[in-house]
């Protein structure tokens, strides 16, 4: 899976997250990048979570922590 997001400058730089049904990653990247105006990529392994990707029945992507902001995702590609 891939997807782009870019955050914003008042963001607080809290850990980025996607959750494939019950299955979480964090962002492996720069965790201040939720606090930068500029797209950034983010490649996930699908197969490396462990989970029946036959049966996905939810995505998550989140912000872990009590901060606040504004993120934008973009671009979420499953292959």
């Amino acid at each position: 899976m891939t997807l782009y997001f870019q955050g914003g400058t008042d963001n607080d730089d809290d850990q980025l997250y996607a959750k494939v049904n019950d299955v979480r990653v964090l962002y492996d990247g720069d965790a201040s990048a939720v606090t930068e105006a500029q797209w950034h990529r983010w490649d996930i392994d699908l197969a490396s979570l462990g989970t029946d990707l036959t049966q996905v029945a939810a995505l998550t992507i989140g912000i872990e922590g009590s901060g606040s902001g504004l993120i934008y995702i973009d671009d979420v590609r499953l292959y």
